[in-house]
Order: C-alpha cells, then structure tokens, then sequence
C-alpha cells in the first residue's frame, strides 16, 4: 500500500476543545486502575507475610518454626510494581498523551481517499462510504454528502496526527 499525500491544516478551537476532555479522562482512567492494582499488589504481599507471622505464633511449639518471607514478598512486590510501572507508562505514552499533543500542536491532516463503493443500510437508516486503504475502510457520512458523492470520486477526512483520531465531516467532499 502506497502511503497517501496529506497535508496538514490548523484544528478549530470546537476540535482542540473536543480533544483534551478525551485526554483528561484517559488519563484520570489510566491513574485510578494503576493506583487501584498497585494497592492490591501491596496488600496482597503484606497480607501475605502477615499470615506467615500468623502461622508462627497460633501453632504448636514443638520446634516448629516458619521462617519469615519478608525479603520474598519485597522482591515480590518490586518485581510486580516495576512491571506495573513500566506497563502504565507505556498505554500513558501510546494511549493517552497523544491527545495533548495533538491539541497543543494545533493541527491535523487533511487524507483523501478513493471511494470504492456507496453503502446504504434502510434498517438503520446509515450511509457508508467504502475506501481503497485496508486499514480504514468504511465511514459513516450524512446523507447529502452521500447523495452528492460518486464511486471513483475523492472523499477527504480530517484526522489528528499524534493520536489518529478521525474528525467529524462538517461536509468537505471534494468532487474530482
């Protein structure tokens, strides 16, 4: 596949408004679950040397001694939290902060697409266009866009650069 020319235009304050809100959200997500499971990761290995010193003072004392894992249960613990760590950085850095710098870059792509096929479904009353790129076939239009729009025609979308977020029409088609 031939990579497609693009251009880039600037984002619309509506756009740049619209972009950070998702950021804000992903990012308040991704802290809550990561928080959440190095909490558990915590107690789980607390608890889990808390029942060892349990197990040492409740049985019998017929020489019997169950030696202490603390130094097992840091390592534990260590090791579960740096891949903890390293995992939320990664989804942080390909997920969620695109979106930020997107919006404080200020500007999009303009890719325009070949239209292979015009799709019309009665039951749900949607329109589809069909493109020629495998990684992004369909997008849904509004009707007079559809009707105005040909097979072999050129149908320009609007997409953030960093984080790939499609735009809504506002209408541009481009009849060639």
């Amino acid at each position: 596949m031939q990579s497609r020319p693009s251009k880039t235009v600037p984002l619309t304050d509506d756009e740049r408004d619209f972009l950070l809100p998702i950021y804000k959200k992903r990012r308040r997500f991704l802290s809550i679950v990561y928080i959440a499971m190095l909490g558990m990761a915590v107690f789980i290995c607390v608890f889990a040397y808390g029942v060892d010193e349990i197990n040492n003072a409740l049985m019998p004392k017929d020489n019997i001694h169950y030696e202490s894992t603390l130094v097992l249960r840091l390592i534990n613990l260590l090791f579960i939290c740096c891949i903890l760590i390293a995992s939320g950085a990664y989804f942080y850095y390909k997920k969620v902060k695109p979106f930020k710098q997107d919006a404080n870059s200020g500007v999009k792509e303009q890719i325009s697409y070949t239209i292979v096929k015009k799709n019309y479904f009665d039951l749900t009353n949607k329109y589809y266009v069909t493109f020629d790129d495998p990684d992004y076939l369909h997008h849904e239009t509004d009707e007079d866009t559809w009707y105005n729009c040909y097979e072999g025609g050129y149908y320009y979308i609007y997409r953030a650069i960093k984080s790939k977020f499609v735009f809504e029409d506002n209408g541009r088609y481009r009849l060639i």
